[in-house]
């Protein structure tokens, strides 16, 4: 299964420190409003799995295995193979955010920058979508906001190992006396 908590968390310090913005901080992190400050970068990852039930492309290869079972010679493996999606939302608050956001879309778009980090993780940029102007009307004032949209693919593999049976002993036995079919395994 793919470890979106260790991706995010390894993400966070690469992409703050090159992007030079004074804050990044997950979207959904409980942070009190005084510790907020201007300019910042918000960010919000989409679960890779379709939470709808939709169903997902999945390969699946089946194979006989050497046994960790010292009983058994064989087990048969299952593989499950499938690449979800994660969108990540980037926002920046405040005036003159647009170096911030720019720094950014060039981290991921840029082969030699974001690439090297996410090979790590087995993950292929799908599409980076264009700043966006979001800025935002809050009561009595507009907030300048500025974000774009990152979609991610991941390799996700899921092994399934199944004992089996390699050999099986029957004692039949019949009687006489009756059409009785005895069994014992």
């Amino acid at each position: 299964m793919i470890d979106l908590y260790t991706f995010r968390t390894n993400l966070q310090p690469e992409i703050k420190s090159y992007s030079g913005i004074p804050q990044l901080i997950r979207a959904d992190q409980d942070v009190k409003s005084e510790d907020l400050i201007y300019p910042r970068i918000t960010y919000k990852m989409s679960s890779p799995y379709d939470i709808n039930g939709n169903a997902q492309s999945m390969f699946i290869k089946k194979e006989v295995v050497q046994s960790d079972d010292p009983n058994f010679d064989e087990d048969i493996e299952y593989s499950y193979y499938s690449n979800p999606r994660v969108t990540i939302s980037f926002n920046a608050f405040g005036k003159d955010v647009s170096q911030y956001i720019s720094k950014l879309i060039e981290w991921f778009r840029i082969p030699k920058l974001g690439q090297r980090f996410l090979d790590q993780y087995d993950v292929v940029i799908i599409n980076v979508t264009n700043m966006q102007d979001r800025t935002t009307y809050l009561q009595t004032d507009y907030e300048d906001r500025k974000g774009f949209d990152v979609v991610l693919q991941f390799n996700d593999e899921v092994k399934i190992i199944e004992k089996t049976f390699e050999e099986v002993e029957l004692e039949v036995e019949f009687s006489d006396d009756e059409d009785i079919l005895d069994v014992n395994l």
